[in-house]
């Protein structure tokens, strides 16, 4: 698995990214039978952090989201081939506008665990913001990133995950295992 942090700004992050491509993905909306998928594209985790509290107020007009929305959308990471062919990733912006009519997604899933620290032989979840502001924050940053995506790349589809439900992910990573975590 290849992997990389970016830490953006300064102090402690208050957004942790994990982005994933894949083939293919499918997830469980309702902590039941409903399901929405993707084909090629990113499957994106995020979680807030403490550090996050600060940006409640502004989640609506900050540039925080809109960072992060710009960032997801704008990563090299997504190829149309498979592992080792020599094709080169590029972003879901750039596919879009090259590739209109390829069937090509990201997947927005809510994931407070990324925030967790290890503690001896405990895990501990002190790192992350309240539920109540993360539920905000996540609401916020699924219309930004809905928003930017409208605006440039209309034809790439859109799954959000249903914030405080089971997250039920199945995901085909045949083109490659390519994963990168990233701090705002």
């Amino acid at each position: 698995m290849s992997s990389s942090s970016t830490a953006v700004g300064g102090g402690g992050a208050a957004v942790k990214l994990v982005v994933q491509r894949c083939k293919g993905a499918s997830l469980v909306l309702d902590n039941a039978e409903q399901r929405a998928s993707i084909g090629r594209g990113l499957v994106a985790y995020i979680s807030f952090t403490s550090a996050a509290e600060a940006f409640v107020e502004e989640k609506r007009d900050g540039p925080l989201l809109e960072k992060v929305a710009r960032a997801v959308l704008n990563l090299p990471m997504v190829t149309m081939g498979d592992w080792g062919d020599g094709t080169k990733p590029a972003s879901l912006i750039k596919l879009s506008a090259s590739m209109p009519d390829a069937e090509i997604g990201v997947m927005i899933i809510p994931q407070a665990g990324i925030t967790c620290k290890l503690k001896g032989k405990y895990i501990q979840y002190r790192g992350q913001c309240k539920k109540n502001t993360g539920a905000e924050l996540y609401s916020a940053f699924c219309e930004k990133i809905a928003a930017e995506a409208n605006k440039k790349c209309p034809n790439v589809q859109m799954v959000f995950g249903t914030f405080g439900n089971r997250q039920g992910l199945t995901l085909e990573a045949g083109c490659g295992p390519f994963t990168h975590v990233f701090e705002f």
